[in-house]
């Protein structure tokens, strides 16, 4: 658990940390597929995930449980980032 807690306090510290969102987005508390994750960072190295998890037609190419999973998590960072 404390590595989770760290994980977070990163992100919401710093937005562009690849690793630490990749690692959140992953955890079982949000649960996605390395699949989804693929999808979703894979084939833009440059962009910072949560641009990513903005990026409406780029949710969309997720499974439908990735895509839930996605909304879910980023509407409550929006929250979190307010």
């Amino acid at each position: 658990m404390r590595y989770e807690c760290t994980t977070i306090t990163v992100i919401v510290h710093h937005k562009a940390d690849r690793v630490h969102w990749l690692a959140v987005l992953r955890a079982p508390w949000c649960g996605l597929t390395l699949h989804d994750l693929h999808t979703l960072a894979g084939s833009n190295h440059y962009a910072t995930v949560w641009s990513l998890m903005q990026n409406d037609d780029l949710v969309r190419q997720l499974t439908s449980d990735g895509q839930t999973r996605l909304q879910h998590l980023r509407a409550i960072f929006e929250e979190a980032f307010q």
